[in-house]
């Protein structure tokens, strides 16, 4: 039986970033490719099989080595400044004392919205990237949305405050300890 896939609309690249906590490493040595995917039940494969943030960042689940951040571009782009789609754009990000839930619940939209083109129907945005900034056993994180020169920074920023509504009553209900969404 030959099973029908579902074509995104682009390509994307899963990477994680590893941890350098003494400085010694190239760039290309810190980043690993998890794998790309240009279908919707590729996506959802990786997806399922990438921790969230929280668990990634918190508990251990990547043994023998640690992970600063995890990321998807769109097709061949590298989640670095000198890629020549992301040298002349921008980034919108929060970095907040994200609570678990709620860290996870913003990835979830953010990659969903852009992988769906919901974001921005254009192709503008090139990626997104959540990384742990956690330092003296404090628990923080910086999101980002990557888009290139082509894109409208308001238009970005407004889509993306207004994807980020849709964050489930009962995930912002056991996150309300700690912070909330970029527009705190």
């Amino acid at each position: 039986i030959k099973r029908l896939m579902h074509a995104l609309t682009a390509s994307w690249t899963w990477f994680e970033h590893l941890a350098d906590p003494h400085g010694q490493l190239m760039w290309e040595k810190k980043i690993r490719t998890l794998g790309a995917t240009s279908t919707v039940e590729q996506f959802w494969s990786y997806f399922e099989h990438v921790p969230p943030p929280s668990e990634l960042f918190q508990s251990g689940v990547c043994v023998g080595r640690q992970v600063e951040s995890l990321s998807i571009f769109r097709g061949n782009v590298l989640p670095k400044w000198e890629d020549p789609m992301n040298e002349q754009g921008g980034e919108w990000f929060a970095r907040k004392p994200f609570p678990p839930a709620i860290l996870d619940a913003i990835w979830e939209l953010i990659v969903l919205a852009m992988v769906t083109e919901t974001l921005d129907p254009r192709g503008s945005i090139m990626g997104a990237r959540v990384c742990d900034k956690s330092a003296r056993g404090r628990a923080f994180y910086r999101l980002e949305v990557w888009y290139s020169a082509q894109a409208n920074p308001e238009d970005v920023r407004t889509k993306l405050l207004h994807t980020l509504t849709n964050i489930p009553v009962h995930v912002k209900d056991g996150g309300a300890a700690g912070g909330g969404g970029p527009g705190d």
